[in-house]
């Protein structure tokens, strides 16, 4: 009896020291339950535990970084409880007055899989776990970190209620006048439903609904969200109306099937506007590592505007899969996907419509993000303008796979692998010239990065293209275009021929995209042959109508250019002709040759004195061995330039025809100048006039004054003199005296054989090709019985250009030309 007593009072004294010791007790029991779950610097203070309440004034510990938790404190924690609830394993109620949890970012990795028997099991009916609160209610939860998305600061309020048959929650933000009720139900038939609905200000704008059943039958999930314009408040940047449809279906045996539809008008954020969006995303999965996209997925965009873009309408149809392996996410779509955006324009650019077939796949994983293009990828380009430049249609698509990378390093920049991608275009116009290449094949030689590389290496090449300008085209083949990027400096190699015209040009530019200076040098490495078969110098230029034409020689030319912070310093060219056969409107000359050095930009001139050889210009008249010595000065007032012809050179009958210093001036059409003579032979112009019974000899030296105004050319008191000792006339018509020209007897005597030591010649030129000679001739005549002087006055009178169109069809002259000398009677 006694060892009862004393364990009495030992348990009385226990219990009363366990009484007295309880809120420190419990204060090591919650904290040791926070520690074993990872929580350190744990403060918990408990100010009343009795037979029906716990009270925590306040709580708050830290948990490790890679925790979805980072921090949580707690405030007025009050759990309400009765002996009976306990002995059931149920707690009559939990309210906290304040509750503040930061959250950390989502796990990269997850352990779980969740598949079709996992959704099942999660929607079995089941006991509710022992001790859970009947009631629940945070009077104030405010989440912060970055897994608080768009609740982040918000103020909450939660209430929660369990009952045998399920649980409600409610959650509400005083801020927003947001209300969100869930209720989850067991039925009488044994399936589970789930209901949710939010509101703002009274107002419904979300509703779903979620049956699964314990049999064969289809499990439903349906959702409806009204209008997004009531969420405004927890997205401050989305504005407008938006209306979401979500329905999933699924069976035990059968891959879950869901639609995601969504339709707005006048939806705005973030500076974009949207006049209207409608959406619908098929889905189908068996266990939510494989999406498969079903045909009818749709996105549809009209009236898009944004910071300095507009769109009219995007159209985007598509089919594919998304499958997730371990931690890689990837995105296939079918080749029947299909893109299509109508009327977009951003800033300086402008295209009415591309269509796009987006063949390809895109991965991510932890160490990045692929863009995989199949070879069926293609876009199609309509009416693009980009400032002065405009392509009536462009098509693209990769020859082979062609792959884009990202590694998770968002500071670098996108790197595409070598690999072909096809360009097509009808034409390219800038201004007023076109180009109309063949198939395009752009190779990327090394990878790049884009879209600002700082090392590159790409092939352009085409068999065909044509340069056009008006109607003036230039055919070219085998182009290629090699650029190469290294850090800020641009190479571009590049080489092409005329596609009728033998030879190939190269060039070579390099270029500082830092400081926008570089250099480019363009020339002949295979000189161009005008000597083949139907080439000619025109053909260069199809449809250019020339004034002249070579039809043989060998062309080489060079261009040099230097530029800085994108405006030229200066463009240099040099032009070679050698061999050159051709003709100017009724001339025609062999043996030309020419060398010139010009300046085109900032001004057009020569560098140096230009040289010009003609081996024979002939236009009835042949003029040989022509040297011409020339420069090209710069206009006044910014002006067409000023040619000046230093020396002319060349030889004619005989003799040498030169002159100097004519300057032409297209600003003012007014030229003078004079040809000098020397040393022509008198019986080679006879020769040319064909005068039947006349012979002359001798030898003339003389001026020609020449003016040319309006593109008329004018000969005025010109001068030809006989060199001594002067020279003979002998003229006798065929059939005699009688049968020739009505002249005086005597005159036509002493012309039968006349000595002459002076003849003066005066031609007068008019613009019709009139021309006029004047001749004054003094000497003797062995058939005239007198030894005094004999003084003969003659003019002639010829069209010339009718002469020298004689003389090139070498037809003979008719004695026109001797029925118009004239004479006076001789003077003692």
């Amino acid at each position: 009896m006694r060892f009862f007593s004393i364990l009495a009072a030992f348990l009385v004294i226990s219990l009363s020291l366990l009484f007295l010791n309880r809120l420190p007790i419990t204060e090591k029991l919650l904290a040791g339950r926070i520690e074993a779950i990872g929580g350190s610097n744990i403060q918990v203070t408990v100010s009343t535990l009795s037979s029906n309440e716990l009270t925590v004034t306040s709580l708050a510990a830290t948990f490790p970084e890679d925790s979805s938790v980072q921090s949580i404190q707690l405030r007025d924690l009050t759990l309400s409880f009765s002996f009976s609830d306990l002995l059931k394993g149920k707690v009559a109620g939990l309210k906290i007055a304040g509750l503040q949890i930061k959250l950390g970012k989502k796990k990269q990795k997850s352990e779980t899989t969740f598949s079709y028997q996992t959704l099942h099991e999660l929607l079995e009916p089941r006991e509710l776990p022992p001790f859970l609160p009947t009631t629940m209610v945070i009077q104030d939860l405010v989440l912060s970190g970055p897994g608080a998305v768009f609740l982040a600061g918000k103020s909450l309020r939660v209430t929660t209620r369990f009952q045998d048959s399920g649980l409600s929650a409610t959650l509400q933000s005083q801020e927003q006048q947001i209300k969100i009720e869930a209720e989850l139900q067991r039925l009488k038939n044994g399936a589970v439903q789930l209901q949710v609905s939010a509101h703002q200000a009274a107002t419904p704008f979300f509703h779903l609904s979620l049956q699964h059943a314990d049999t064969e039958t289809a499990g439903k999930l349906t959702s409806l969200l009204d209008s997004f314009s009531t969420l405004s408040p927890l997205l401050p940047d989305i504005t407008g109306d938006l209306e979401v449809t979500f329905v999933a279906t699924n069976t035990h045996d059968t891959p879950l099937a869901i639609e995601l539809g969504i339709s707005s008008q006048d939806l705005s954020f973030q500076g974009w506007h949207l006049g209207s969006l409608t959406s619908d995303l098929i889905l189908a999965t068996d266990n939510f590592e494989t999406l498969t996209l079903e045909q009818g997925s749709h996105i549809a965009v009209s009236d898009i505007q944004g910071p300095a873009l507009g769109l009219d309408a995007l159209q985007f149809h598509f089919s594919g899969r998304v499958m997730r392996i371990e931690e890689q996410l990837s995105l296939s779509l079918a080749q029947d996907s299909r893109l299509v955006i109508h009327g977009l324009s951003q800033a300086r650019l402008q295209l009415k419509q591309a269509a796009i077939t987006p063949a390809l796949t895109f991965t991510h994983n932890l160490q990045g993000t692929q863009l995989n293009l199949h070879p069926e990828f293609t876009a199609t380009i309509q009416e693009l303008q980009a400032g002065k430049l405009s392509v009536p249609e462009i098509r693209l698509s990769p020859e082979a796979a062609l792959l884009l990378a990202r590694p998770t390093d968002s500071t670098q920049n996108w790197t595409v692998n070598p690999g072909k991608v096809l360009i097509a275009m009808t034409e390219l116009q800038f201004q007023e010239m076109k180009i109309k290449p063949a198939l395009l094949s752009l190779e990327i030689k090394d990878s790049g990065q884009i879209p600002s590389p700082s090392q590159l290496h790409i092939l352009l090449t085409s068999k065909e293209m044509v340069v056009q300008r008006k109607k003036a085209s230039v055919p070219l083949q085998d182009i290629q275009l090699d650029l190469t990027r290294n850090r800020s400096k641009l190479t571009l190699n590049g080489s092409f021929s005329h596609a009728k015209i033998p030879g190939r040009i190269e060039g070579k530019a390099i270029h500082d995209v830092t400081n926008a200076t570089g250099k480019a040098r363009f020339s002949t490495v295979q000189a161009l042959d005008l000597g083949g078969e139907e080439t000619e110098l025109k053909q260069l230029v199809d449809g250019l109508q020339l004034p002249f034409s070579l039809s043989s020689g060998l062309v080489n030319c060079a261009v040099n250019m230097e530029w800085e912070k994108g405006v030229p310093r200066f463009i240099n060219s040099s032009f070679e002709l050698s061999e050159g056969i051709g003709g100017y409107k009724n001339a025609i000359w062999n043996s030309l040759n020419i060398q010139q050095e010009l300046q085109l930009f900032p001004k057009l001139q020569t560098l140096g004195p230009g040289y010009i050889f003609i081996g024979e210009l002939n236009g009835g008249l042949s003029i040989t061995n022509i040297e011409i010595r020339n420069q090209l000065v710069p206009g006044p007032a910014g002006g067409l330039p000023i040619l000046l012809l230093d020396s002319i050179e060349g030889e004619l009958l005989k003799g040498r025809i030169s002159s100097n210093a004519i300057r032409l001036d297209p600003s003012r059409m007014e030229v003078d100048f004079a040809v000098q003579l020397n040393g022509l032979s008198v019986e080679e112009v006879i020769k040319l006039i064909k005068m039947d019974g006349l012979s002359v000899t001798g030898i003339i030296d003389g001026t020609i004054p020449i003016q040319i105004r309006n593109r008329q050319i004018h000969v005025t008191d010109g001068e030809l003199h006989s060199r001594a000792p002067g020279g003979t006339i002998n003229y006798l018509p065929p059939g005699g005296i009688s049968a020739g020209p009505y002249l005086p007897e005597y005159v036509m005597q002493a012309l039968e054989e006349f000595n002459y030591d002076t003849l003066i010649a005066t031609p007068i030129y008019e613009p019709d090709g009139n021309l006029i000679l004047t001749f004054q001739i003094k000497g003797q005549s062995p058939k005239l019985s007198t030894s005094r002087p004999i003084h003969l006055n003659l003019s002639t009178e010829q069209n010339l250009l009718s002469l020298l169109q004689s003389l090139r069809y070498t037809k003979a002259l008719t004695d026109d030309l001797e029925k118009q000398i004239q004479t006076r009677h001789p003077t003692d």
